[in-house]
C-alpha cells in the first residue's frame, strides 16, 4: 500500500479531521513538512501553511521563507509568515536558542489558532517515526520517567502529528516518486546538537550491531506507551493519597512519603509536576530530614519543611520592591497581592468591623504616601491592644502561620512605622479613639476574591 493510501487510512481511523476544521501546517520548507502538505493536498483536505523565520541562518533563512511562500502558492492555500529575533529573545531570557525557538514557534501557532473562529482548529507538524525514536533515546540518555520513553505523542491538545507512524525513509521515497522539491537546513547536519548526534552517529553505530534497531525501538515505543498507561493509573492513586491540596499549594506528609515503596520513583512522581527533576530525587529525600523552615526551589515552586509536612507552593511572583500609594483620594488600589479599598468614616459612632481584613485608623494620625511591602526580619510594631512593641517575626510565629504563609505577608507603613500587618493586626499607635471624629478605613481584598 502506498504512503498516500496509508496516510488517508490512518487519518480516517484516528478521526483526526472533520469537515470545517482549520488545519495549519507548520512548514519549515524541509522534506518532512513538504511531504505533509502534498499528502493533504492529494487527499483534498483543506489546509493553511505557517512559517516562522528565526533569522538564524542569514541568507538561508530568507531562502526558506521565500520557498514556503511559493509552496503555498503552488497549492493555492493561505500562508502566514513571521520573522523573529531568536537570538535576542534567548539572550533576554537566559535560555538556549533551541528552547527560544520552540517557545516562539508554539506561542505564535496558538495565536494563529486563537485568531480563527473555527470550532475545531489544529496545528499539524511533520514529526515522523524516526523523530519519535530519537526523542525517546534522547530522554533515556538524559534521564526520564516512563512517559519520556514513549516518544512524541501523536496528538497533544491542538497539535496533531499525522506522519508519526511513518519512517523517514518512507517520506524520502514518497518525495522522490512525486518529484517534490524542498530546501535543506544546513543546521541539520551539525552534530553540536544532541538530536543530530543521535541521528547521524549513535543510531547508525547501533545499526551495525543490530540492523533492525529502528524497528525494535519503534516497537518499544508502543510497549512503553502501554506500560505507561498502567503505570500512570497506579501513580495517580498514590499521588491522590500523598499530595494533598492546601490552599493555593499542596502538602505531603513526610512519614507517609518515606515509608512508601519504591521510594525514589514515588518521590520523583510526586514532585516532578512541580518542576523538580530526576537528578534532585536524592536531594528531596534528604530534605525530609532538614531543619524546620528549610526550603528548596524548582523553577516554578518552592518546597518548605514545616513540622511533619513538606509544603509546596508556587514561587511568589511579587517582586520584593515597595509599592508606594500616593493618591489618598483613591478608593481602590490595585496591588501585587490583591486590592486595598480606602474609605473614610466621618462621624461617631464609628462602625468597627471585627474581620482582620478591615483596618480602621485615626485619620488625624495618617499621612500619605503609604508604602505596601513584604515584611522583613527587623520589622516591629505595636500590636493592637498592646503598649509594647513586638517583632513582626515573633507575631507571625504566635499566629501559627506556616513558612509558606509567612512568605506572603505584607505590611503597610508610613514614615518607617508599620500601620498594619495586612489582614492580621493594626498598630496600636494608630487605632481610633472615642475622640476620633474621622477614621480612615482600609479593606484588604485578597487576589483570589
Amino acid at each position: 500500500m502506498s504512503l498516500l493510501s496509508r496516510f488517508q487510512q490512518h487519518t480516517r481511523d484516528k478521526h483526526f479531521f472533520e469537515e470545517g476544521d482549520l488545519l495549519i501546517v507548520a512548514c519549515s520548507g524541509g522534506i518532512d513538512s513538504v511531504v505533509l502538505c502534498d499528502l493533504l493536498a492529494s487527499s483534498t483536505i483543506p489546509f493553511a501553511v505557517a512559517h516562522m523565520n528565526f533569522q538564524l541562518r542569514g541568507a538561508e533563512s530568507k531562502r526558506d521563507e521565500a520557498f514556503v511562500e511559493q509552496l503555498a502558492a503552488s497549492y493555492q492555500v493561505p500562508v502566514s509568515i513571521r520573522k523573529v529575533d531568536t537570538e535576542q529573545y534567548a539572550s533576554e531570557r537566559g535560555i538556549s536558542i533551541q528552547v527560544a525557538a520552540r517557545e516562539l514557534r508554539y506561542t505564535w501557532f496558538r495565536e494563529l489558532l486563537q485568531a480563527s473562529s473555527a470550532n475545531r482548529k489544529f496545528i499539524l507538524t511533520a514529526h515522523h517515526r524516526d523523530d519519535s525514536i530519537e526523542t525517546s533515546f534522547l530522554h533515556f540518555l538524559r534521564g526520564t520517567g516512563i512517559r519520556g520513553l514513549t516518544g512524541i505523542p501523536e496528538k497533544n491538545a491542538d497539535i496533531i502529528r499525522p506522519l508519526l507512524p511513518f519512517s523517514r525513509q518512507e517520506i524520502i521515497d514518497y518525495a522522490s516518486e512525486k518529484n517534490l522539491i524542498w530546501v535543506e537546513d544546513s543546521s541539520n547536519i551539525s552534530e553540536k546538537y544532541s538530536r543530530n548526534y543521535i541521528r547521524h552517529s549513535l543510531l547508525p553505530a547501533a545499526a551495525k550491531l543490530f540492523p533492525s534497531v529502528k524497528d525494535n525501538l519503534s516497537n518499544n515505543l508502543q510497549r512503553f506507551s502501554e506500560v505507561n498507561e498502567i503505570y500512570q493509573q497506579a501513580i495517580a492513586r498514590i499521588i491522590k493519597k500523598m499530595v494533598l491540596a492546601d490552599g493555593d499549594g499542596f502538602r505531603v506528609p513526610i512519614a507517609r512519603l518515606l515509608n512508601s515503596s519504591p521510594l525514589e520513583t514515588i518521590v520523583f512522581e510526586c514532585f516532578q509536576r512541580f518542576g523538580f527533576h530526576s537528578s534532585q530525587v536524592h536531594e528531596l529525600i534528604s530534605f525530609c530530614s532538614a531543619r524546620q523552615g528549610s526550603s528548596i526551589e524548582s523553577e516554578s515552586h518552592k518546597l518548605i519543611r514545616h513540622r511533619n509536612w513538606l509544603l509546596i507552593h508556587p514561587k511568589n511572583k511579587v517582586e520584593n520592591i515597595p509599592l508606594i500609594i500616593i493618591d489618598e483620594a483613591s478608593t481602590l488600589i490595585e496591588t501585587p497581592i490583591g486590592r486595598l479599598r480606602i474609605t473614610y468614616q466621618d462621624a461617631q459612632p464609628l462602625h468597627i468591623h471585627k474581620s482582620p481584613a478591615f483596618a480602621l485608623f485615626d485619620e488625624r494620625k495618617i499621612r500619605f504616601p503609604l508604602i505596601l511591602r513584604k515584611w522583613g526580619p527587623g520589622d516591629y510594631f505595636y500590636p493592637f491592644g498592646m503598649e509594647k512593641k513586638k517583632k513582626v517575626a515573633r507575631f507571625l510565629i504566635d499566629q501559627k502561620l506556616s513558612a509558606a504563609q509567612k512568605e506572603n505577608i505584607f505590611v503597610l507603613e508610613m514614615d518607617k512605622k508599620i500601620l498594619w500587618v495586612v489582614g492580621l493586626r493594626i498598630d496600636n499607635r494608630f487605632r481610633v479613639h472615642p475622640s476620633t471624629s474621622k477614621a480612615l478605613q482600609i479593606e484588604f481584598l485578597s487576589a483570589n476574591k
